[in-house]
């Protein structure tokens, strides 16, 4: 590997999930008190057994290709994340009908929920959000759901007497189950992305940087994930609602912690961008399509791209994913995008300009229903909390347009691959060196 060791910080994120070798697990939300054994005859357990496919999600990776960036990305990031799309459906059911139950709704509704939160992701593409950067309609996995349910997954649906209609109405986050859903979805994504970014067992002694906030707040609440008690159902008035605002704002505060400096974090972000120009070309030309990248697995796709474009590491996606982890996207932060293009111009002349992209920010969550001080159900956003407000300023701190490019003088396996992804020849010094064909 060419980056320096400087320029490594790596650890392993472990997967919140123990599983046994006769297939049962055990599991866990991070920093709350939900933590059981998987009954095989449960709505879970039952749901895992009919739906083998989702193995698939096995190596598809949650997060693609982020990492934590610290204050200066060039001397202290973590390796990628390893945790698994499989493991987020298991959670997202585990959180689901965990709600449901606490809810006292029957049987049906909570295998219903489980089956629609074990399938949510089942039709992921390959490498997941920088994959559909390229087309984000047709590979919406949301959309395509059905079309990856086996013969035996519609067979246990049938049999339990489940309606697909009611399936697909939860998986878009439609009516009361959809929003329970949306709400167990990011629980768990935020609980489990938050206790494996502290887990890298570094003192955080800098109070500017994001994961000392993200500590404090998990001093001061250890069991912020027992927010899952909090989400109340009223079915005669189709709302949910978490009947907790202060714990509800300390969550909100850290998923904006996590989208700032994690989910859409520019570093990452420029990954990303780098991944999608390197398919955009062969989708574009239908050597992969949606239905492939579909039925893809992250090392599958990495392979075909590291034999095309003919990588040093060949058909290893390990090896791929491994260069694009530790390689830092340069790139310009502007505020709008005539500012973005003039950047462009400017940098093209001593640097490859590798796109620009616009960050447009996120949903903060401030609608989701919570109780006032008069004990009125109303939207987060109107609760009077200097919560709401941090929510608020992470948020406008999101919006930018990044300009991304790339010093590509030095002779590296990365730069080569930019060069023949733009057509750009080669610094005069390495003009004796041939391109790649």
């Amino acid at each position: 590997m060419e980056t320096e060791d400087k320029y490594r910080r790596q650890f392993e994120l472990p997967d919140i999930f123990y599983q046994t070798d006769d297939g049962a697990f055990r599991a866990h939300l991070p920093f709350s008190s939900l933590n059981y054994w998987i009954e095989k005859n449960g709505p879970i357990g039952r749901g895992l057994k009919a739906f083998g496919h989702l193995q698939r999600l096995d190596d598809i990776n949650s997060l693609s290709l982020i990492s934590v960036v610290g204050p200066t990305p060039e001397s202290f990031y973590f390796k990628a994340y390893h945790h698994k799309r499989s493991s987020h459906s298991k959670g997202v059911a585990v959180v689901a009908v965990a709600i449901l139950g606490n809810n006292q709704f029957d049987k049906k509704q909570i295998l219903t929920g489980a089956v629609a939160a074990l399938l949510d992701d089942n039709a992921t593409p390959a490498l997941g959000d920088a994959t559909k950067i390229i087309d984000p309609t047709n590979l919406d996995e949301e959309y395509f759901w059905q079309e990856s349910v086996d013969e035996g997954g519609m067979e246990f649906i049938k049999n339990g007497d489940l309606s697909m209609q009611e399936i697909d109405d939860i998986i878009h986050n439609r009516g009361v189950m959809g929003e329970v859903q949306n709400i167990s979805d990011r629980i768990f994504y935020v609980m489990q992305d938050v206790s494996n970014t502290t887990n890298g067992k570094i003192d955080y002694t800098d109070p500017s940087h994001a994961i000392f906030k993200i500590n404090h707040i998990l001093t001061m609440i250890p069991q912020i994930g027992d927010i899952y008690k909090d989400v109340v159902i009223n079915e005669k008035e189709n709302l949910v609602y978490f009947s907790n605002p202060d714990r509800l704002g300390n969550f909100l505060i850290l998923r904006a912690l996590m989208f700032r400096h994690l989910y859409m974090e520019p570093t990452s972000q420029g990954r990303d961008l780098f991944m999608a120009n390197l398919m955009r070309p062969l989708y574009a030309v239908g050597e992969i399509t949606p239905q492939q990248l579909r039925k893809m697995t992250d090392t599958e796709l990495l392979s075909f791209l590291g034999k095309h474009y003919k990588l040093p590491g060949g058909h290893n996606g390990d090896w791929i994913n491994d260069l694009l982890t530790e390689w830092i996207p340069q790139y310009i932060t502007c505020e709008t995008m005539e500012e973005a293009e003039k950047a462009a111009r400017e940098v093209s002349g001593t640097s490859l300009v590798l796109g620009i992209k616009e960050c447009k920010g996120f949903d903060a969550g401030l609608s989701h229903l919570t109780l006032d001080e008069h004990n009125k159900i109303v939207p987060f956003e109107d609760v009077q909390l200097d919560s709401v407000g941090q929510v608020r300023k992470i948020h406008a701190e999101t919006k930018a347009f990044y300009v991304f490019h790339s010093d590509i003088s030095a002779d590296t396996s990365l730069n080569r691959v930019l060069r023949q992804l733009y057509w750009r020849p080669p610094h005069p010094s390495l003009a004796t060196e041939p391109e790649m064909g």
